[in-house]
């Protein structure tokens, strides 16, 4: 089974969203526009955690993020951090996986990985100097993580991640990422996001809603749509247990 979407994401510098929000007239920062980000669509914090019940922060997404890092024992800690997310259009908002990219200097060193479920489920994966792995192509960072988290009930826990960056800060948007499971650690999964990156100014903005009105919408339907396909191909699915049965 495999499939291909054309979308579009912000790649955002956590230090500028209130330059941002000034700037734009077309997004806000904690407030409804056409596009908007809330602090709240993100945990950063260990575990799992519902997006229902989160309340709204009171510090900003950078200083959380870096408060993350640390907690976690990260190092050497980013010195500026981009995050790759989904904006809320008119208010509506499903993040499969939002990117955390910690960068000091032009050099990728850290990432924080936070997923979401279709369950109201988050959780972060930490990728650092920790987890890193080599890469035969110098111009990437990659990293290899276990399975923590339910995301797909076609998919069982007893899994490994393996997680691929490009490396520099001004290069192509190319993030890449795998599962392996079994005795052999045979891959049988494979995502990526890529992409040209373009200034986030009010036309672009624009032009992004007019050309996909709804991503939000049509991401979460795309998603359930490709699970009836793999349940009409007869996979075996499951639900995830719940925090009482943890």
């Amino acid at each position: 089974n495999n499939f291909r979407y054309t979308i579009y994401s912000a790649a955002i510098e956590l230090d500028e969203l209130d330059e941002l929000d000034a700037r734009c007239r077309l997004f806000s920062l904690e407030g409804p526009n056409l596009f908007s980000l809330r602090g709240a669509d993100y945990a950063l914090e260990p575990g799992v955690t519902a997006p229902s019940t989160r309340a709204t922060p009171s510090r900003s997404l950078a200083d959380r993020a870096r408060a993350l890092l640390e907690r976690s024992g990260s190092s050497p800690l980013p010195d500026r951090i981009v995050l790759v997310t989904q904006l809320r259009v008119l208010g509506y908002l499903f993040n499969p996986v939002s990117f955390f990219l910690g960068y000091r200097g032009d050099e990728l060193v850290s990432v924080i990985a936070e997923i979401n479920n279709t369950y109201d489920q988050t959780f972060a994966y930490i990728l650092d100097h920790r987890n890193q792995t080599t890469d035969r192509d110098p111009s990437r960072v990659s990293f290899e993580t276990r399975k923590q988290f339910f995301v797909s009930p076609f998919i069982g826990d007893d899994c490994t991640y393996q997680w691929s960056f490009s490396a520099g800060a001004n290069e192509p948007l190319d993030i890449r990422m795998m599962l392996r499971r079994g005795p052999d650690e045979k891959r049988f999964f494979a995502a990526r996001l890529d992409g040209e990156r373009r200034p986030l100014d009010d036309r672009r903005l624009f032009w992004a809603f007019l050309r996909l009105p709804a991503l939000p919408a049509q991401i979460i339907s795309r998603i359930h749509l490709q699970a009836l396909r793999l349940r009409w191909l007869g996979l075996q699915y499951r639900r995830p247990l719940s925090q009482a049965d943890r």
